[in-house]
């Protein structure tokens, strides 16, 4: 995805963004429908710190697959809360990121 609001409109519409989320993810992975893709969620309302807390403690794993984290808050977060993480080796995340301590993509 590349563009602004001009290209996808409001962040906050989470019906086109399923959509929109939901069309790239099945051209990309080959999937024959939604149904196999897995379980995710849209969060666009401003959390306090401790419903940040609950959404680490909900899940699994954390992806951040980004090209341009300027500092990677969410990948720390994450591995604060002991959570397997999985990210891209690039900005400043790049920095803390190890392969002992994270599953890296290369970019």
């Amino acid at each position: 995805f590349s563009g602004g609001p001009e290209t996808y409109g409001d962040a906050r519409n989470v019906t086109f963004l399923r959509e929109e989320v939901e069309a790239f993810a099945v051209r990309s992975l080959g999937v024959a429908s939604v149904a196999e893709l897995p379980h995710f969620c849209f969060i666009t309302e401003d959390l306090t710190e401790f419903e940040v807390a609950e959404v680490y403690n909900s899940v699994d794993a954390f992806v951040l697959p980004t090209r341009g984290e300027g500092w990677g808050l969410p990948t720390i977060q994450a591995m604060a809360m002991a959570l397997p993480v999985v990210g891209t080796a690039w900005g400043g995340q790049a920095e803390f990121m190890t392969r002992e301590t994270t599953f890296q993509i290369e970019l």
